[in-house]
């Protein structure tokens, strides 16, 4: 359920916008996200998930354009999922964090951020509610037409004639 567009706008005007999908091989998830503040600043992130065989666990690795990286052993629990990460910020500095990724309707996510740790500094705990996003009405104007499909021409012995009522 978690393939797809996802967007999160939050009160304090900070923006995610992430995208996950199938790799080539159907080995792993990977993607990206942009998260924007409201300066405009953004920094991205790749995402791989996939399976590792060494801790017989889905794990995941991430990498952000400031040369941060966190990688942690996923859990399911229903359809929701929690996440033990643990990284390095591009100045060197530890982090950790457990999350979870709840899924609240089709379209709709929770990803809580508890036990958020930075060095030896404890970071209050966070909610970020994410929908899948519609496509953009630009991306559809480059799809092409839907085609009709080819007469036939042979009878359709399934076709029943309409009647006069």
């Amino acid at each position: 359920w978690l393939a797809g567009e996802w967007t999160s706008e939050g009160e304090d005007g900070l923006r995610i916008d992430m995208i996950l999908d199938l790799d080539d091989n159907g080995n792993y998830l990977v993607g990206e996200s942009l998260i924007t503040d409201t300066e405009g600043d953004s920094q991205t992130s790749h995402i791989r998930i996939g399976w590792n065989p060494a801790t017989e666990t889905l794990y995941w690795w991430t990498f952000d354009s400031n040369g941060g990286f966190a990688s942690g052993p996923w859990a399911r629990k229903g359809n929701d999922w929690t996440i033990a990460s643990t990284g390095f910020t591009a100045d060197a500095e530890a982090n950790s964090t457990t999350q979870t990724l709840i899924q609240v309707r089709e379209d709709t996510m929770d990803w809580v951020a508890k036990d958020r740790m930075l060095i030896d500094e404890t970071l209050p705990d966070m909610t970020l509610r994410f929908v899948r996003r519609a496509p953009d009405p630009e991306e559809l104007e480059n799809e092409p037409e839907p085609t009709a499909p080819e007469p036939s021409s042979e009878p359709d012995s399934e076709e029943v004639a309409p009647t006069k009522e």
